[in-house]
C-alpha cells in the first residue's frame, strides 16, 4: 500500500466518527482524486462527499464519482463507489446518467456484495421518480443471495411500497 493509500484510509477511519476533519486532511484526499490507485480515488471521494463543505471539492468529487462508475465492473472499490452514491444529491443522478447507469449494470454483478450494495443506490433513485429502479429493487427480492434480496426488500419498504 502506497503512503497516500494508507493516510487516506486513516482520513476515512476517522470521518466515520466525526463529521469535521481538519483542513490539511481535506486538502490531502483532494489532491489524490487523480492518483492511482481506483480505490484510493473513491476513498478521496468519500471523505470529501462526508466531510468538506467546499462545493468546488464536493463538484471535483462528484465528477470523479462520474468518471470512475463509467468504467466500473466487478472490481473491490465499486463497493466503495455505492457508498459513496449514498452522499451525492439525488440530482446527480438525472443530471448525471452514468451514475443511473452503474447503479442498474451494479444490479446484475456476479457479486452479491456488489449487488446488495446497488439496491442501497436504486433505492435512492426511485426517490427521484424512477419506475425502473422501482421495478429492478423487486426483481433484487427474489435473488438467490439472502442479503442481496434481504436489503432489497428493506429498500422498498424504506420507500413506502409493497414487496
Amino acid at each position: 500500500m502506497e503512503p497516500h493509500e494508507l493516510r487516506l484510509w486513516e482520513i476515512l477511519q476517522r470521518a466515520g466518527k466525526i463529521n469535521h476533519l481538519p483542513e490539511d486532511d481535506l486538502v490531502f484526499a483532494e489532491a489524490c482524486l487523480d492518483k492511482p490507485p481506483f480505490q484510493a480515488q473513491a476513498n478521496a471521494c468519500e471523505i470529501l462527499f462526508r466531510c468538506s463543505r467546499s462545493e468546488s471539492a464536493r463538484c471535483r468529487a462528484l465528477d470523479k464519482l462520474q468518471q470512475l462508475c463509467t468504467y466500473a465492473a466487478e472490481e473491490d472499490y465499486v463497493v466503495t463507489l455505492h457508498t459513496l452514491m449514498l452522499y451525492v444529491p439525488l440530482s446527480a443522478f438525472t443530471n448525471m446518467p452514468d451514475l443511473r447507469e452503474f447503479a442498474f449494470r451494479s444490479a446484475g454483478s456476479s457479486r452479491w456484495q456488489i449487488r446488495t450494495n446497488a439496491a442501497s443506490v436504486l433505492l435512492r433513485i426511485t426517490k427521484t421518480g424512477d419506475p425502473d429502479a422501482l421495478e429492478l429493487l423487486r426483481l433484487l427480492t427474489r435473488d438467490s443471495n439472502s442479503y442481496v434480496s434481504a436489503n432489497a426488500r428493506n429498500a422498498i419498504q424504506r420507500f413506502g411500497d409493497s414487496v
